[in-house]
C-alpha cells in the first residue's frame, strides 16, 4: 500500500476547536463561505512543505497565518500518515504568547489517540503532559526544515528517517515538487505563465527553449498571424479608451436624436405661445407708452409745484416781516385804547355837564 496521509487533526487551530478528518479516500469539502474550507486545504502545506517561509496563504502574512493557526501552546495541526513502519503522526504545535516563537514540529509513532492531547474534561493537556505521553511512542522533535524534508522523502543511503510520503525519482527535485504543490493549492490565483513554468519544470524542459518550430507548421501564415496578434494586442491595450469613445459617440447620437425630437415637439408650442401672447404684448406696450407719458406729465406737475412752493416760500417771508411789524406796533400801542377811552369819557362828562347847565 502506498505511503499517504490518512487523517487530519486540528485542535484549537483556525476556525476549529477540534476537527478529525479522514483522508484515506476521495474527499469533498462542501459548505458556505467563511466556514473553514480553505483552512483545511491550506493545512496540507504544513505536511508537504518543509520550510514555513515557502508557504503561501493568499494575502495573509506569515505572522497573521501563525496567529490564525497557532494562537497559543494548545494549538495543534497533525497528520496521521501511513509509512513503511506503519502509522505515524507528523504535527505542528503553537507556542505561548510569552514565548512568541515559531510553531514547533514533531513526529511520533501512531496511530493518533485523542487522549494523548485532551483530558477527560475535554480540555487540552499542557505541553509537558503531552510530551510525557508521547515519549512512549518514539516522540521526535523536528528541529529544522532539513529534518522534515528527510522525513517526507524516501529513505536513501541507509537513512531510516524517511517515510516516503513524497516519492520522487530524484530527491533533489523536491523544491520543484514544493512549488508545484503550493501553486496547485492556490490554483484559482495562479497565472497561465506560472502554470506553464511549473509544467516545463516537472517535465525537465528549459523554460526558454523551443518545443517546436511554429514556422514549419504554419508557413507564411505565421507572420500574418503575428501581425494580427500585434494589432489585437494594441487594440486590447487601448480597449478601454476605445470603448469609452464608442460609448461617448453612442451617447452623443442619443442626445442628438433627443434634441431633434424636442425641437419638433416644442416648435408648434412656441408658435402657439407667440400667437396667443401677441395681443397681450401690444397691450403691455401701449400701457408702457401711456405710463411713460403720464410719468412725463407728473414730472411737469412736480416742477410746477416746486416753483409754486418757492413762490409761496418767498410770499411767506414777506408776510412774516409784516406780521413782525404788526406785532411790534401792537406792543407800542398796547395802552393806547385805555388812555383814549378815558379821555373820551372825560370829554363826554364835560359835555354832559355843560349841556346840563344850560
Amino acid at each position: 500500500m502506498a505511503n499517504r496521509p490518512q487523517r487530519l487533526i486540528l485542535i484549537n487551530a483556525g476556525r476549529y476547536e477540534y476537527a478529525n478528518v479522514e483522508l484515506g479516500g476521495s474527499l469533498q469539502i462542501v459548505g458556505p463561505n467563511n466556514t473553514g474550507k480553505t483552512t483545511l486545504i491550506n493545512t496540507l502545506q504544513f505536511l508537504y512543505l518543509d520550510d514555513s517561509r515557502k508557504m503561501e496563504f493568499g494575502s495573509y502574512s506569515s505572522e497573521q497565518t501563525r496567529d490564525y493557526y497557532f494562537p497559543n501552546q494548545y494549538s495543534y495541526v497533525m497528520f496521521e500518515v501511513l509509512g513503511p513502519r506503519g502509522k505515524c503522526v507528523l504535527g505542528w504545535r503553537g507556542q505561548s504568547r510569552v514565548g512568541g516563537g515559531e510553531p514547533t514540529r514533531f513526529l511520533f509513532d501512531g496511530p493518533f489517540e485523542p487522549g494523548d492531547f485532551i483530558d477527560p474534561n475535554h480540555n487540552v493537556r499542557e505541553p509537558k503532559d503531552v510530551n510525557a505521553r508521547l515519549s512512549l511512542k518514539q516522540y521526535l522533535p523536528i528541529k529544522n526544515a532539513q529534518e522534515q524534508r528527510e522525513i517526507l522523502l524516501l529513505a536513501t543511503k541507509g537513512d531510516a528517517k524517511g517515510i516516503g510520503l513524497v516519492a520522487l525519482r530524484d530527491n533533489d527535485r523536491y523544491p520543484q515538487f514544493r512549488e508545484t504543490l503550493k501553486n496547485l493549492l492556490c490554483l484559482s490565483t495562479i497565472s497561465q505563465v506560472q502554470m506553464r513554468g511549473q509544467l516545463l519544470m516537472m517535465a525537465g524542459l528549459a523554460a526558454d527553449g523551443w518545443a517546436l518550430d511554429v514556422r514549419e507548421l504554419f508557413g507564411d501564415d505565421y507572420d500574418h498571424i503575428l501581425r494580427r496578434k500585434e494589432k489585437l494586442l494594441r487594440f486590447k491595450k487601448q480597449q478601454s479608451h476605445i470603448e469609452m469613445v464608442v460609448a461617448s459617440g453612442a451617447r452623443r447620437a442619443s442626445f442628438r436624436n433627443e434634441l431633434a425630437y424636442r425641437w419638433r415637439d416644442m416648435l408648434p408650442k412656441r408658435q402657439a405661445f407667440e400667437q396667443e401672447h401677441i395681443k397681450r404684448l401690444e397691450t403691455l406696450r401701449f400701457g408702457t407708452e401711456t405710463a411713460t407719458q403720464r410719468i412725463q406729465e407728473l414730472d411737469a406737475e412736480i416742477r410746477n409745484h416746486r416753483l409754486q412752493k418757492e413762490a409761496f416760500s418767498e410770499r411767506r417771508g414777506s408776510l412774516s416781516k409784516e406780521l413782525d411789524q404788526i406785532a411790534k406796533q401792537a406792543t407800542e400801542f398796547a395802552d393806547f385804547m385805555e388812555q383814549w377811552a378815558r379821555t373820551s369819557l372825560e370829554n363826554m362828562n364835560r359835555d354832559v355837564a355843560f349841556w346840563s347847565g344850560n
